[in-house]
């Protein structure tokens, strides 16, 4: 899968189950994490009328869609509740997720 490909996955995901409230325009970068424990990672950057996220997911997601998407789908709740770190309000947005579908052939 392409960054291209990624992106208007992001923008479908969106609209479908977090009903267009994200930002619209979130870059979502391929970059090696093989240093890392990461497949996945949403870094913010927010000052007074200025907020700049961007997602990065593993290049070996490239070829394991299924994971690529419930990774992507995870860093778009890290955007929806930036604060919720993986506490009970990311697990309750994941399970908010999984009830509309989201997760539904891909895990």
């Amino acid at each position: 899968m392409t960054e291209k490909q990624v992106q208007s996955l992001y923008k479908k995901y969106n609209q479908k189950f977090f009903d267009g409230k994200l930002p619209a325009e979130v870059p979502v970068k391929f970059v090696d994490m093989a240093s890392t424990d990461y497949c996945g990672l949403t870094t913010m950057f927010s000052e007074p009328g200025l907020t700049l996220q961007v997602i990065y997911l593993d290049t070996k997601l490239k070829a394991h869609t299924n994971l690529l998407k419930f990774t992507l789908l995870h860093e778009m709740v890290h955007i929806k509740a930036p604060s919720a770190e993986h506490g009970q309000d990311f697990d309750d947005e994941m399970m908010r997720l999984a009830f509309r579908g989201a997760f539904k052939g891909i895990w």
